[in-house]
């Protein structure tokens, strides 16, 4: 009749928690040899023993899981309280933070459990060492010998889940900052080195931060011995990736000699000239969003989100502009919808992964916009060329391009393949990204009204000057100096977080640390701009949204961000889409401040903190879609 002594049953219930858990387990020191149990390892166990004691205390009604005794022919009798632990050594051995732990009442299961914790906390260390090459390969000792003393290896991140690396990490994002913080905390944490050793997907990668430091290392890809795109020579991984990421494009191509002679011809329908002249179409498009926008949100009495506005404008954009598709009504959400669902499955586990990707409904949009675009294509074929973007892809020749460089391939044309994919890397540069920061900018103008004011106050001048039809980028470029700054300082607080990642093909000494072959690289472009020494204050209030807004800063020399503000990449893989993605920005600004009185429909809930992130997207988001309070205005002109 004795009790049934239940430590079994909670040595395998936290046992196998432990072991489940084993990715955030072993992350738990950053030091190999660390020997004493960190806050994770105390945080599982604690959790661990809680939970054990909950379902012992509902099963039996005793927090120690001991069974209301019955006896053979008796009533029911409870064994009441057990008496205290009595083992100092115990209570010594067990973590501070562990009550549940601390409060087991026989001496017994009380120095087992200890010595359990004890041996976890002293061997996975060891274990977390012993286990690298298998977890993450080549991260730790793939030092390159003759670089050795003088350049080490770069400091290394807590590689965290085995084989992923910091997959979910970087992916992820806090309600505090939005999608990508892991960028710029990360690199707080290990004191902000301008090469960060980090791990995605079995391969270890080199995250650098520095404008001068990026410009000058990934501009050496196609030299000798200099970095290639990941996305283009991956092998097996990358094949994977081809099935969503467009391979016969300006982002992935690998061959030098290719992506010089694609590039031309590409960049040839998106020259500030080309652009020029499609900023009436702009116009047209920006305008019938803001009329949706006023009609929408009923004289300013009903909230409109805005993300769902920039989202609506920049793909009507990418269909008329760049593809230029005339689709109807009943198509249009359609295209919207495969876009979007395209977009954001470049980023998903699946397509990293590459497992089921053809059952993704990612894949099966991309095939509908291929779809779409050789339909285009098939028709410009038929009925000679317009002014879409795409229609300057198909028809342009390398003979259009001056130069000694272009001689080899002069006369010959981009193939079918390479104007569907280029086509579609146009929609996602052109798309998601400009609606992202355009989103941004709305959020902070509403924040900051004098900064909108002031934006008015432009608009209204220009108008003096050229009258109300003259919306031309020639005109914005010259006239409009706040509006460009008000763009680039949106993008500046709130950037995409890195780019396209390269492959170092041989070791190189960067900065003082070595980053070694077969390395992934990536520039940090969040942690790039948190460091600008002409803009960093020492509390972080040049990155806040409420502190740090102040497009004026572009408008001096002495206050304009360096060369650290590295927001679209640099390199030969520059965003060939920069012109038409600026250009597209401030056309929707100006119509914007021209036709409608904007506040946010939330204003005083982001004064007290109500302000909250998207945990993912590609640019970060505010989560409830900026919603504003638009009514109609007739801005007057104002004598110069």
């Amino acid at each position: 009749n004795r009790p049934r002594r239940r430590f079994p049953a909670a040595a395998a219930s936290i046992g196998a928690y432990w072991l489940f858990s084993l990715p955030s387990v072993l992350s738990f020191a950053h030091s190999p040899w660390t020997l004493s149990p960190a806050p994770a390892l105390s945080s599982t166990v604690a959790s661990s023993t809680a939970r054990y004691r909950h379902r012992r205390t509902r099963r039996s009604g005793h927090p120690l899981g001991h069974p209301l005794r019955r006896r053979r022919n008796g009533p029911v009798t409870n064994p009441g309280p057990l008496p205290t632990a009595q083992s100092s050594f115990a209570i010594a051995a067990l973590p501070s933070s562990l009550p549940a732990a601390r409060n087991i009442a026989t001496s017994r299961e009380s120095a087992l459990l200890a010595a359990f914790a004890a041996l976890v906390a002293f061997v996975l260390p060891l274990l977390r060492r012993a286990l690298r090459p298998v977890f993450w390969p080549k991260l730790y000792d793939s030092a390159d010998p003759s670089l050795l003393p003088s350049n080490p290896l770069p400091p290394i991140a807590d590689p965290q889940c085995p084989y992923l690396g910091n997959f979910f990490s970087a992916m992820g994002g806090t309600k505090d900052y939005g999608a990508g913080a892991w960028y710029r905390s990360v690199s707080a944490k290990m004191g902000h080195p301008s090469v960060l050793g980090t791990y995605l997907f079995g391969r270890p990668r080199a995250l650098i931060s520095g404008g001068k430091l990026i410009k000058d290392t990934f501009g050496r890809e196609f030299e000798k011995g200099g970095p290639v795109s990941l996305l283009g020579k991956i092998g097996a991984s990358g094949k994977r990736l081809r099935s969503l990421i467009p391979p016969k494009s300006v982002l992935c191509e690998p061959d030098r000699a290719r992506h010089a002679f694609m590039r031309r011809l590409v960049g040839a329908a998106l020259t500030p000239r080309q652009v020029g002249r499609a900023a009436p179409a702009l116009r047209s498009a920006a305008e019938a969003s803001v009329d949706r926008l006023m009609e929408q949100s009923k004289g300013g009495t009903q909230s409109v989100e805005m993300e769902g506005v920039c989202k609506a404008f920049t793909l009507d954009v990418a269909r008329r502009q760049i593809l230029g598709l005339d689709l109807t009504e009943e198509e249009a959400p359609a295209f919207a919808e495969n876009v979007d669902t395209w977009i954001h499955g470049l980023f998903s586990l699946r397509t990293a992964s590459g497992i089921g990707l053809e059952r993704d409904p990612a894949y099966r949009a991309r095939e509908y916009l291929k779809a779409k675009i050789e339909e285009k294509i098939d028709s410009l074929e038929a009925n000679g060329p317009d002014a879409s973007t795409l229609s300057g892809m198909v028809f342009a020749t390398d003979d259009e391009v001056e130069g000694e460089e272009g001689a080899a391939e002069r006369g010959r044309k981009l193939t079918r393949e390479e104007v569907v994919d280029n086509a579609l890397v146009l929609i996602l540069a052109g798309s998601e990204t400009s609606a992202s920061t355009l989103t941004n900018a709305a959020l902070l103008l509403g924040l900051h009204p004098n900064a909108w004011e002031r934006l008015v106050d432009e608009q209204r001048v220009m108008m003096a000057k050229r009258g109300d039809d003259d919306l031309t980028r020639e005109a914005l470029d010259s006239d409009c100096p706040y509006i460009d700054a008000v763009v680039k300082e949106t993008m500046r607080i709130r950037p995409l977080s890195t780019g396209a990642p390269r492959i170092a093909t041989s070791a190189s000494a960067i900065d003082g640390v070595q980053i070694p072959e077969g390395w992934a690289m990536a520039f940090n472009i969040a942690a790039t701009h948190d460091l600008d020494p002409k803009v960093r204050l020492p509390d972080g209030s040049h990155m806040d949204v409420r502190r740090g807004f102040r497009p004026e800063r572009w408008l001096d020399d002495l206050t304009r961000p360096s060369d650290d503000f590295v927001p679209l990449g640099a390199g030969p893989r520059y965003c060939l889409g920069a012109n038409l993605a600026y250009a597209e920005m401030k056309v929707f600004l100006a119509v914007l401040a021209r036709r409608i009185d904007l506040r946010l429909a939330r204003g005083k809930d982001y004064d007290e903190g109500g302000l909250e992130w998207k945990k993912k997207s590609i640019i970060p988001l505010p989560a409830d879609g900026v919603p504003v309070l638009a009514k109609a205005r007739v801005l007057a002109a104002v004598p110069i």
